[in-house]
């Protein structure tokens, strides 16, 4: 049985590279060759520096391979712990961060995916690929939310009846930092593949042709 080449699970389009790329030989005429594994590093390298320049991801600081999302970590960024409200909240102190990922296609080439995650710093953690979409993420997030503030809210003179004055407020304050992150992650993808791709045909057996967006 076959099975498609690229798999998604954050990214809104196949930001794809292929297993070749064009150059010149030694005549000067333009020929198309494999790319080699320090061809794959110096792509992921100079990708890994656009991120930099963006001021918005930075290259990876720990390990690169990330099997949550079964690829390899290209940029990350950096903590992000805020407050909500007037920053006397502190149970609803939170972390958002970002990586961007590289994934190998079953086939050949290779797709940009990503993945935000949303830490309390209470120890709970909540990935968007462990999701199907950001309502279902920040559900779980205000119901860890709840459970902090009957355990100690009253710590910061928080009880359940101000979390629940405050519960689409809150809501509002960390789907907008989330989409952010999933904003700036799309742009990222779609400005430093090498081609977007579509679906253009996908058949019973699992086999899946792709056609280039544009």
């Amino acid at each position: 049985m076959a099975t498609c080449n690229f798999w998604l699970n954050n990214a809104h389009g196949y930001y794809a590279f292929s297993n070749t790329y064009k150059t010149y030989n030694e005549e000067g005429e333009e020929v198309e060759v494999e790319r080699e594994e320090w061809d794959w590093e110096d792509l992921l390298d100079y990708i890994c520096e656009r991120g930099k320049e963006g001021k918005f991801f930075d290259c990876p600081s720990s390990n690169k391979s990330n099997t949550n999302m079964e690829g390899r970590n290209i940029c990350e960024t950096n903590t992000d712990w805020q407050t909500f409200g007037n920053g006397n909240a502190w149970t609803t102190e939170t972390n958002v961060e970002s990586v961007i990922v590289i994934r190998n296609g079953y086939y050949e080439g290779a797709v940009l995916d990503y993945d935000v995650k949303v830490d309390l710093s209470e120890g709970y953690e909540f990935y968007l690929s462990d999701y199907d979409n950001v309502d279902d993420m920040v559900d779980d997030y205000l119901d860890a939310i709840k459970d902090i503030v009957e355990w100690k809210g009253h710590q910061h003179k928080w009880n359940v009846g101000t979390f629940k004055m405050q519960k689409k407020n809150i809501r509002k304050w960390i789907e907008k930092r989330i989409n952010t992150h999933i904003e700036k992650c799309e742009k990222f993808c779609k400005e430093n593949c090498e081609m977007e791709l579509e679906v253009c045909a996908r058949f019973s057996n699992g086999e899946t042709w792709y056609n280039k967006v544009g």
